[in-house]
């Protein structure tokens, strides 16, 4: 008898819980006398699905528009305020969208059927028929109203299509990480520090490279065909592609990039480029070392014969290797416009030995190294003489 009591009661509680959600349109909470008993109802799931209460009561029209419509995107590059902000929607089955702001009329002419769905939607320059107002609730929620309806739309996961992009703008989505500049460490100076602590990314090829020093919180902006570090946001051209490395870690670098309008075009991650360590043989590269004085050693590099001192560059193109001498050519170099190894030659010990580092093309590896040179002087050896006689 008590089981049954308790069954019949626990039976009309749950009959008074969907009574007054049915009256209210929403949720209610569960009763003391149940959570004395530990039974727990989801009103969350019971609302949902076949006896969603809330969807139920909503007009059919709200239903079916959100059905046909789409949130594409909304802008959300950091230079456009609140109310610049713009988003896009469009039309699912249809190549349609639309670019407005908030509170901007969209007017738009629908085709329903009997049952009340809608076939078709054609937006409209001009007023038509039909007309929404956007308010943007959140950067994944969109509310239009149509009248007293109120149509929820959620963004769509669907990003831009990196192809549809412009080949420059798409060489940033493309780019290589290699990390920090060890030649600018060891020989940047002042006028360099402040890339000592910047990573650098390659983009693009041929002609078109570009090698960037970032870190994380730096603007970019793509201009002249080209993307450039910002020294600050408020440097962006609000009419070009923006750029933000939004994270740096030891593993990781992930870039966010916008369009003009706003409208992200995409966000990824980057790992870490692996190069391997230098390994150089310097007896096989350089031949025939000689000491020509404390400053001087005399050497044979492939088929030319040079002559290296403290302070001198030497690049390995493919005609061989080069001295950078010319202001132009080290400006070339630090910026990445020639490319190749590289051996610097910092002094000569008191034993002869030419010392500096060797450098792989992206400097991101480097070996100490050392020449020791043959002494080339003459030794004058003494003619014997006989005993003299006393």
């Amino acid at each position: 008898m008590i089981a049954q009591w308790t069954l019949a009661s626990m039976t009309a509680v749950v009959l008074l819980v969907f009574s007054v959600s049915l009256i209210r349109g929403r949720e209610v909470a569960i009763t003391p006398y149940l959570a004395r008993k530990e039974l727990s109802l989801d009103l969350d799931r019971m609302l949902t699905g076949p006896l969603g209460l809330y969807e139920s009561s909503r007009p059919p029209l709200a239903l079916a528009l959100e059905q046909k419509l789409v949130f594409l995107a909304q802008s959300m590059r950091p230079d456009v305020g609140k109310v610049e902000k713009a988003f896009c929607i469009g039309v699912k089955g249809s190549d349609q969208t639309r670019v407005v702001k908030e509170g901007e009329a969209i007017f738009f002419e629908m085709t329903q059927h009997d049952t009340g769905a809608i076939e078709a939607i054609e937006f409209s320059n001009e007023s038509a028929s039909s007309c929404m107002i956007p308010h943007v609730l959140d950067g994944k929620s969109l509310l239009l109203k149509l009248g007293e309806t109120e149509i929820f739309l959620q963004a769509s996961s669907h990003g831009r299509a990196v192809s549809g992009m412009q080949t420059g703008v798409a060489n940033l989505y493309k780019a290589k990480w290699w990390g920090q500049d060890l030649f600018l460490r060891q020989y940047g100076g002042k006028e360099y520090s402040s890339f000592v602590q910047k990573h650098k990314i390659e983009l693009g090829e041929g002609k078109k490279r570009q090698v960037l020093f970032v870190g994380e919180g730096d603007f970019l902006s793509f201009t002249e065909g080209k993307w450039h570090v910002l020294p600050s946001l408020e440097e962006a051209d609000p009419n070009a592609p923006l750029a933000c490395v939004q994270s740096l870690s030891r593993d990781q670098l992930e870039i966010e990039a916008w369009d003009e309008k706003g409208f992200s075009l995409f966000q990824t991650k980057f790992v870490l480029e692996k190069t391997p360590p230098v390994q150089v043989s310097l007896s096989d590269l350089i031949q025939e070392p000689k000491l020509r004085s404390a400053k001087q050693i005399s050497c044979k590099i492939g088929k030319k014969r040079m002559v290296l001192s403290p302070g001198d560059w030497l690049l390995k193109t493919q005609t061989g290797w080069r001295k950078l001498v010319e202001v132009d050519e080290i400006e070339a170099y630090l910026n990445h416009e020639l490319s190749g190894d590289l051996m610097v030659f910092d002094w000569i010990d008191s034993k002869g030995k030419l010392k500096g580092y060797y450098f792989n093309p992206m400097r991101t590896q480097m070996e100490p190294i050392g020449i020791r040179g043959a002494s080339s002087k003459i030794k004058r050896t003494q003619k014997r003489t006989s005993p003299t006689k006393r």
